[in-house]
């Protein structure tokens, strides 16, 4: 996904290389460290954990006991599967046009981060390793951009050919 948005949006690729560029100079290449200094990084991989989730109906779980939500009422061993594509495309949570890559919906205060409704599970049930893999989507999206120039296909000549994607509506979400 990250590749993709990149290919479609390089008015974002060129802000976070603007913004490495400030703060390293081009002279080292980024480390853990640095992450404090670059938000837009960091927006960048909420925007990519949201915008089109691996899981987006998430993993079905049977629950333990017997459940009130709301005024529903769940019993023990309902098989249940949190929608993950809508709450990480709540207007509410995330502001309006949910369905377009934009980074910057992330400094703003009352936005959500999806991290925690939703990217990585709900509940008892998240991702134990939620907290490895936003390192490492940090260190690849910053040394990927750092080090390339990400663009859609070209022909012979160089031009730049349209881009043509779609996106996947199985239980794993892929282009």
């Amino acid at each position: 996904t990250f590749i993709l948005a990149m290919a479609l949006f390089p008015d974002v690729q060129k802000k976070t290389q603007a913004e490495l560029d400030h703060l390293l100079g081009g002279i080292c290449l980024v480390e853990f460290e640095d992450e404090p200094e670059l938000p837009y990084i960091a927006a960048i991989r909420k925007e990519i954990l949201r915008w089109h989730p691996l899981l987006p109906q998430g993993a079905a779980h049977a629950t333990s006991e017997d459940d009130v939500v709301g005024e529903y009422f769940i019993p023990k061993g309902t098989v249940v599967v949190g929608n993950s594509w809508a709450l990480l495309h709540d207007e509410a949570d995330f502001g309006p046009d949910t369905n377009k890559f934009i980074p910057e919906r992330y400094f703003m205060p009352e936005v959500r981060d999806p991290a925690l409704i939703g990217a990585f599970g709900f509940s008892r049930r998240i991702c134990p390793g939620s907290h490895m893999a936003e390192n490492s989507l940090f260190i690849k999206i910053a040394s990927m951009l750092q080090v390339f120039d990400i663009s859609g296909p070209r022909d012979a000549t160089g031009r730049e050919l349209p881009l043509e994607y779609t996106f996947s509506s199985e239980f794993f979400s892929y282009v």
